[in-house]
């Protein structure tokens, strides 16, 4: 009884979700009903707001999305819920992947030193959470920088 309850909330929240949609001629299923701030399609999950793009992929694969990864939308349309249009991707490759002019991309991602000459290697880099490298020496060095001034402040 309470399977073919939960089967039969589920076929009407599928139905429903559908129902938002529109097919491109692109393949796109565009989302014609809310989106959020950054207009990516907004998802009433059962009481509360969920991204179209992470439901649809969820849904349709029948795998949750691990933790740490997120959803790009290989068609770089983010009103697109079609989970054949969507990819699970680190943070990293979602930015690398993202709409930043191609010639920026290939220049940012095939620098091997920091601006300050120190090598962008497995122990020298670190991912902000933007997706960015930074150096980890540079870091370090403004750190020590920062102190000794707060240092010259207190001691005057």
């Amino acid at each position: 009884m309470i399977d073919s309850i939960i089967a039969l909330k589920e076929s009407v929240a599928i139905a429903r979700f559908l129902s938002k949609i529109e097919v491109k001629e692109s393949g796109c299923w565009e989302w014609t009903a809310a989106l959020n701030g950054d207009g990516y399609a907004a998802v009433n999950d059962g009481g509360s707001m969920r991204g179209g793009h992470r439901f649809a992929y969820e849904y349709f694969n029948n795998a949750k999305i691990p933790a740490g990864l997120e959803i790009d939308h290989l068609c770089r349309n983010r009103r697109c819920v079609n989970p054949d249009h969507l990819k699970v991707v680190t943070r990293r490759e979602n930015i690398i992947r993202s709409t930043l002019p191609d010639i920026l991309r290939g220049i940012n991602g095939s620098k091997t030193h920091c601006p300050h000459g120190h090598p962008y290697d497995l122990l020298n880099t670190y991912y902000n959470p933007k997706g960015s490298r930074v150096c980890r020496i540079c870091i370090k060095e403004a750190l020590i920088r920062s102190r000794k001034r707060k240092e010259g402040i207190r001691h005057v």
